[in-house]
This record gives C-alpha cells, sequence and structure tokens, in this order.
C-alpha cells in the first residue's frame, strides 16, 4: 500500500461509517412514525374493514377489525423494516467498492418503498369490504396514498439515475430522492416504516457517492 493511500483508508472508513449511521438513524426514526401505520391502513384505507347498513338517512358505516385483525399485516411491515434496518447498515459499511454499495443500497431501498406503497395498494384492492361503498377500496388509496406514492416513484427513479452519474452529480440526486421520501412521508405519515428507511438507504447511497474515492468510494 502507497503512502497516499494509507492516507485515504481512515477516510474511506469515516465515509463507510458516516453512510451507516445515516441507515441507523433513518430505521430508528421509522418507528414511532411508523404507529400511524395502523391508522392508515383501518382509518384511511378500511382495510379489514366492512360496510354495514345502518338504514334510513345515515346510510352505511365502517365496521373495522380489532388490533388483532391488523397483526399479520403489521408483520408484513415490520419485516421490511427488520430488513433494512440490518442489511443497510452491514452494505453502508461493509461494501468496500462504492459503485457496488450505492447499487445495492438503492435496491434495497427500492424494495422497501415498494413494499409498503405496494402492499397497502393490495390491501385496499382485495381486504376492504366495500359492497356498500360509493368509494372503492382502490379509490381510497389513491385518495390518502396517491400522491405521496407519486412523490415517492420520483424519487427512486431519481436515484436510479443517480447510479448512472459520477461524484457530486451522483450524491445530488440521491440525496434529493432520500429528502423527496420524507417529504413524501411528510404527506402520508402512514407509510413511514417502510418509507423513511428508504429515505436513509438513500442518504447513505449519496455519501458512498464521494467522488474522493474514486476506485472503492
Amino acid at each position: 500500500m502507497s503512502a497516499a493511500e494509507a492516507r485515504r483508508d481512515p477516510d474511506r472508513r469515516v465515509v463507510r461509517f458516516s453512510a451507516a449511521l445515516a441507515a441507523i438513524a433513518a430505521s430508528v426514526a421509522a418507528l414511532p412514525v411508523g404507529l400511524s401505520a395502523i391508522g392508515l391502513l383501518r382509518d384511511e384505507l378500511h382495510i379489514r374493514c366492512s360496510t354495514i347498513d345502518m338504514g334510513g338517512p345515515g346510510g352505511s358505516e365502517w365496521a373495522c377489525s380489532d388490533g388483532i385483525g391488523y397483526i399479520g399485516f403489521g408483520t408484513f411491515l415490520f419485516v421490511m423494516w427488520l430488513a433494512t434496518a440490518i442489511a443497510g447498515p452491514i452494505i453502508a459499511i461493509g461494501v468496500r467498492d462504492g459503485r457496488d454499495a450505492r447499487r445495492f443500497l438503492v435496491a434495497l431501498a427500492t424494495v422497501s418503498a415498494m413494499w409498503i406503497l405496494g402492499g397497502s395498494f393490495g390491501g385496499a384492492a382485495t381486504l376492504v369490504d366495500d359492497e356498500l361503498s360509493p368509494v372503492k377500496g382502490p379509490e381510497f388509496w389513491v385518495a390518502a396514498v396517491g400522491t405521496s406514492a407519486i412523490i415517492a416513484f420520483a424519487a427512486i427513479a431519481a436515484a436510479i439515475i443517480g447510479l448512472f452519474l459520477k461524484g457530486v452529480a451522483a450524491r445530488v440526486l440521491l440525496i434529493a430522492g432520500a429528502l423527496v421520501i420524507v417529504i413524501a412521508t411528510a404527506l402520508e405519515p402512514g407509510i413511514g416504516i417502510n418509507a423513511l428507511p428508504a429515505a436513509g438507504l438513500l442518504a447513505a447511497a449519496g455519501i458512498r457517492s464521494g467522488s474522493q474515492f474514486p476506485r472503492h468510494g
């Protein structure tokens, strides 16, 4: 190892450690925000709910399952949170080559974001007894999550484009993608359990895009 490489090694470790911290911080922040996922599923999307004919001018009302009825969906979301919480920091700090690290982090972020968006849409389409409701399950999803979903899709698209760039341009797109997903979560906190970890992973990918380390990131 040359003297120049020896001097760069500590800096590379700092970059990898900083990327891992970004992934960890986002996963930790997702836990309290993620509690609002139940409100999204039950109160906004009416998953595991049925319409009951009340008769008279009142029309119908929603009757929803108790907390036990949401254990399965909660486990579905938690599994992805746990996967990102464990794999994200390991990739950020353990993959030496910056290009590979960025690819893995963006791929995991994409899966995490799509997990909650696709899962909630699937639940709204199949687990809502909307027979007496003038609005159907997918329409509830569009109203509650649609704007956040479009914003999140744009963020992921920007991050993927960033994979084909280098240096500052790549970093800007990846960090911007992370910030845009945070905005999407602010608009609909119910997606935060899996969206915020995705933002942290994109931020970690941006940190690993340091142009000063062209060979190992």
